[in-house]
C-alpha cells in the first residue's frame, strides 16, 4: 500500500503546483467593455496634473493590432481605463502616465465572442445608412431625457426603469444642468469644484454659484448627448463614469 501513496503524493502536488502557477485569465466579451483600475495619487489636482493612458495589443495575421484610450480620475485616489476590444483573441496592455505609480503597469485579457444581443458600436453604412458592427442594421427610434441626470436618485432611478421597458434604442440628454419651465430644481452634483458666490450672481454660473479660478472655465450654453442603446438599458451604461463629491 506504501508503494502506491508516493506516486500518488507526488502527482497531487504536481498538479497543485500547476493550478497555482497558472494566471488567472480575464475574460470580456467582443464589444464589452474591458477596465483597468489603478491605485494613484488624490493630492493636488488629479483632473488636469496626472496624464494616463494604456496602450492595448492584439496580434493577428496582418501585423498588430494597437489603440491607446485615456484613462480618468475617479476619485479618493483611484484611476481608470476602459477599453472595448473589436476583435476575438487575448489583448495586452501597458500603462504610460506623467505619476510613477500610474506608468508601466501591465496585464492582459482574453476577448471572446459577444453575447447574443450585444451586435456592438452603431456606424455609418454607404453614407446614408446606419447598421452595428456586425452588420445588423439599426433603426434609430429616440427620445429626449434632457436633465434626467440632475433629478435626483429617485427620478435617475425611475428613468432608467421606464427606458428598460420602453422601445427607444436611442437617448438624447444634457451634459450640464439646464434651466426651462419644467426643470428649476438644483443639480445635486456639479462638473466642477464650487465656491461662495458673492450677494450678486455671477456670470457663466449655475444656481449662484461659480467655477473656480483654477479649474478651465465652464460656459453656461447647453452641451447635448446622443446615448445610442446598444443592449438592455442598464444604470451603469448611462451614468457618468466620474462621479464628483456633493456639496
Amino acid at each position: 500500500m506504501g508503494r502506491h501513496i508516493f506516486p500518488i503524493a507526488i502527482f497531487a502536488i504536481a498538479v497543485s503546483l500547476a493550478t497555482a502557477q497558472k494566471p488567472e485569465v480575464n475574460m470580456v466579451e467582443r464589444w464589452g467593455v474591458f477596465e483597468v483600475t489603478l491605485n494613484g495619487p488624490s493630492t493636488g489636482n488629479p483632473f488636469t496634473e496626472v496624464e494616463l493612458t494604456a496602450e492595448f495589443k492584439r496580434s493577428n495575421t496582418n501585423g498588430e493590432q494597437t489603440f491607446e484610450p485615456q484613462g480618468f480620475y475617479d476619485g479618493d485616489g483611484v484611476y481608470k481605463i476602459r477599453f472595448m476590444p473589436d476583435a476575438v483573441g487575448e489583448w495586452t496592455y501597458t500603462t504610460k502616465s506623467n505619476t510613477a505609480e500610474l506608468n508601466g503597469k501591465t496585464g492582459q485579457f482574453m476577448c471572446v465572442a459577444p453575447s447574443e444581443g450585444n451586435h456592438g458600436p452603431v456606424r455609418v453604412y454607404k453614407d446614408f445608412y446606419l447598421r452595428y458592427a456586425d452588420g445588423t442594421p439599426y433603426h434609430q427610434f429616440g427620445t429626449t431625457c434632457y436633465a434626467w441626470a440632475h433629478q435626483g436618485e429617485a427620478m435617475e432611478k425611475q428613468t432608467l426603469e421606464t427606458l428598460a421597458e420602453a422601445p427607444f434604442n436611442k437617448m438624447r440628454m444634457c451634459i450640464f444642468p439646464k434651466d426651462y419651465v419644467y426643470n428649476k430644481n438644483e443639480p445635486i452634483y456639479y462638473p466642477y469644484l464650487l465656491r461662495e458666490a458673492s450677494a450678486r450672481k455671477p456670470p457663466n454660473s449655475f444656481g449662484g454659484y461659480s467655477a473656480v479660478t483654477r479649474l478651465p472655465s465652464v460656459r453656461s450654453s447647453t452641451v447635448y448627448c446622443e446615448t445610442v442603446f446598444v443592449g438592455q438599458v442598464k444604470a451603469s451604461s448611462l451614468l457618468p463614469a466620474v462621479t464628483p463629491s456633493p456639496l
